[in-house]
């Protein structure tokens, strides 16, 4: 636990731009909007009943084929960059 505290306490004081320690470590709150995206596109899709259809046998949602659905892999943005 002490080396996982080191690494936040550093974090926190290691944004270029101030001098004092921010609450939220620049790659936390990175994570944070790619998630609230992720949610956010899933969200569309389900209401769009686009993603009840990718289940399994055994009905279970097939998170492979939903993800695979939902990234920018196959598409003409592949190559462009996304800010969360």
């Amino acid at each position: 636990m002490d080396q996982i505290e080191q690494i936040c306490y550093a974090l926190s004081f290691g944004h270029k731009i101030i001098n004092s320690p921010i609450s939220l470590p620049a790659p936390v709150y990175i994570a944070l909007m790619y998630a609230k995206r992720g949610r956010a596109i899933f969200q569309v899709n389900r209401e769009y009943d686009k993603i009840a259809q990718m289940r399994k046998d055994d009905g279970q949602f097939d998170y492979q084929q939903i993800s695979d659905s939902l990234c920018y892999t196959n598409t003409k943005l592949k190559d462009l960059r996304i800010n969360a």
